[in-house]
């Protein structure tokens, strides 16, 4: 069961599911099926990113990435890619307000996959990357 929301929003409101997003794996092939699924939150009047997450489940153990979504705007293009994702190890990156549009299409850190098989982490990055694109269709 999962459970989450967008706290009161006067604007519109998004809480939705990431068509094709859903997958069943067994990637460290112990013969207990990994869930994995992504989904958007959004409180907003303009063009902002939402909020995404990336939840895997393996039996009791929950794994999870926290970030936003990019939304391209004018002649912005999409940089984002596995190997700079992860907002706590990219390069130079200050969390200053003057560097607030870095953060979109990347997620906040890797910390819950501490201790988790390497293949759990790698392919959550991948699917971060495939699915944090968001579009006006």
């Amino acid at each position: 069961m999962l459970g989450d929301k967008e706290k009161t929003c006067p604007f519109d409101i998004t809480c939705e599911f990431i068509k094709d997003a859903v997958s069943i794996t067994d990637l460290d092939a112990n013969r207990l099926a990994e869930t994995t699924i992504l989904y958007r939150l959004a409180c907003r009047s303009d063009v902002s990113p939402s909020a995404m997450k990336l939840i895997m489940h393996e039996g009791e153990k929950k794994y999870v990435l926290r970030g936003l979504t990019w939304y391209g705007m004018g002649d912005a293009k999409f940089e984002v890619t596995e190997n700079n994702a992860n907002l706590e190890k990219l390069p130079g990156y200050k969390e200053t307000e003057d560097e607030f549009m870095k953060t979109f299409g990347r997620y906040e850190s890797e910390k819950d996959f501490e201790g988790a098989p390497a293949e759990f982490i790698s392919y959550a990055r991948s699917r971060w990357v495939r699915f944090v694109k968001e579009s006006t269709e």
